[in-house]
């Protein structure tokens, strides 16, 4: 399944990896109310339900805030990507949670620092495809 999120684009054209909504990552429990996982040092545990959101199926399902202007009326600032579920690499999956929403999450308890690291291995899988 194809899987779409905005990000900002690093220096060298791929996802910047970072603890924001708009980068390759997840805010942690320090930026409460607003984290994605209920972690916040490298040894914390992140578990399976987690995780980094992002759209299944179509660019079209992301948030208002996260599509571009030309993309159904959007607000959104950053390049949308796009990967498969099946790229994900070993330790990922993404879990649909609900029609247009879904998170790549961690498919057993990891350290933050090692779903970081996977997150940030996903890099080169990613393909901008609007903006």
């Amino acid at each position: 399944m194809k899987i779409y999120r905005a990000m900002t684009a690093d220096a060298d054209g791929l996802p910047l990896v970072g603890r924001s909504a708009r980068q390759l990552g997840v805010r942690t429990l320090d930026q409460m109310p607003h984290n994605d996982v209920n972690a916040a040092q490298a040894h914390d545990i992140v578990n399976p339900g987690e995780g980094m959101s992002a759209a299944p199926h179509d660019p079209g399902n992301l948030p208002k805030n996260r599509r571009p202007i030309h993309l159904h009326g959007g607000t959104g600032k950053d390049p949308v990507w796009e990967t498969d579920t099946n790229d994900l690499g070993p330790q990922l999956q993404f879990i649909q949670d609900r029609p247009a929403h879904g998170v790549v999450a961690a498919k057993a308890p990891m350290t933050l620092a090692e779903f970081e690291e996977a997150l940030a291995k996903t890099r080169t899988r990613w393909v901008r495809v609007i903006g």
